[in-house]
């Protein structure tokens, strides 16, 4: 652990260097992440295996760019009609006198 080194040696200064380890983060986890909701592991997949492994920041535009398979599925299932007879229950009470 570096924490209690960091301390003993720097002092308060560890919690600044922490700090821009955090900052240097967020640009690299909007850069190098996609965004994975609503995709399933097998469209991830897919969209890993378009990329070149020397440019790993295009990996944000091509899952943008990506329609998740669940997505062309329910588009087809949108053409399908809706069944046009419904079926309603009727309750009634009778009285066993």
């Amino acid at each position: 652990m570096i924490t209690p080194i960091c301390f003993s040696n720097i002092g308060s200064f560890t919690y600044i260097i922490f700090a821009a380890i955090n900052l240097i983060m967020v640009p690299a986890c909007i850069i190098f992440y996609p965004e994975t909701a609503g995709k399933s592991l097998e469209d991830m997949d897919k969209i890993f295996e378009q990329i070149d492994p020397r440019t790993p920041w295009d990996v944000v535009k091509v899952a943008a760019e990506y329609v998740p398979t669940y997505a062309v599925e329910k588009q087809v299932l949108e053409f399908q009609e809706k069944p046009s007879t419904e079926q309603s229950e009727s309750a009634s009470v009778s009285s066993g006198v």
